[in-house]
């Protein structure tokens, strides 16, 4: 497939009119500007829409701009597939912003791996500012590193959102799950289901600024994911693949298997139906007893979903 751009930034939006005009700022600030800026509004009731019928003018760079029906993050990701321009996604929320060499950044390491079909993009840091990091890697090389998710973040215990690009065409080969009347599914839902089937390339450098605000997914904490207990099986489930000679260590799928009956239990699931939808019914069966305590104290500190 041919692209018009190299890179597509895309950013979802909910409500965030006074904060995303910080990253349309910095967009304008970045040093190359052959990128497409697509923007999916999941449902604003503020003056998102106005302020960008007045960006159309700009001529800058691509701005694309789409609304939607309220649903959730995940489901705005989903909606973007078909207007995809760029050959790289790099989601970008739009209460945070981007240094202005980020996308020549991007551009200048992906020319080195563009050629290799393993690889499906690139790994940088976010940062409260330039020098400090969201997540927390310690020990990590200064160099480039080629691994994949499930080793690199998950099983090296790598905790922290990092600013991801990936391949359009792999976006798009792995879309969330969607339920009714739930808003939220985490994004590494899609993190892990990638993992399993590609490597990244990981970079010890920040291009990604973050603001986490109050009201933001990031802080809205767990009574939000136990609101929405079937995203929260389907994101525990991608826990339990194994392909390519990836799995997770058993701590991780211990703990994961006690969130899905713990989940499974806020769907107002049976045990016959949660055992049998989580594909690893013996890990299931051993934790039954773990997950219906998580269950019970999640339900006494936060009430039902």
């Amino acid at each position: 497939m041919k692209y018009e751009y190299p890179l597509t930034i895309l950013t979802p939006t909910y409500n965030r009119k006074n904060t995303i005009t910080k990253l349309y700022d910095s967009l304008k600030k970045q040093t190359i500007k052959n990128f497409q800026w697509l923007v999916i509004d999941d449902g604003s009731v503020d003056d998102t829409r106005n302020y960008f019928e007045t960006l159309k003018k700009d001529e800058k760079f691509t701005i694309e701009y789409y609304y939607k029906n309220n649903a959730g993050k995940h489901t705005a990701l989903n909606y973007a597939h078909p207007y995809i321009k760029g050959e790289l996604v790099c989601i970008v929320d739009s209460d945070d912003w981007l240094l202005p060499t980020a996308v020549e950044t991007i551009l200048k390491y992906w020319g080195t791996y563009s050629n290799n079909s393993n690889i499906c993009g690139l790994t940088f840091l976010k940062g409260y500012d330039e020098n400090k990091s969201v997540a927390n890697f310690n020990n990590i090389s200064k160099e480039p590193v080629i691994s994949n998710h499930i080793d690199y973040r998950v099983n090296a215990g790598r905790k922290g959102d990092c600013c991801e690009i990936i391949r359009s065409k792999i976006f798009q080969e792995f879309k969330f799950p969607e339920f009714e009347n739930e808003k939220f599914l985490g994004e590494s839902y899609l993190w892990n289901s990638i993992g399993f089937n590609y490597d990244t390339v990981y970079i010890n450098e920040i291009l990604y600024i973050c603001e986490y605000l109050e009201g933001g997914l990031t802080k809205s904490g767990r009574k939000l994911r136990i609101s929405c207990p079937y995203g929260g099986m389907a994101n525990s489930k991608t826990y339990f693949i194994r392909k390519n000679n990836r799995k997770v260590k058993l701590k991780i799928l211990i703990k994961e298997a006690w969130l899905f009956i713990c989940y499974g239990k806020f769907a107002k699931l049976s045990r016959k139906e949660i055992i049998s939808k989580s594909e690893t019914k013996y890990l299931i069966r051993l934790n039954w007893l773990f997950g219906g305590l998580l269950h019970y104290y999640w339900k006494r500190k936060f009430g039902e979903a």
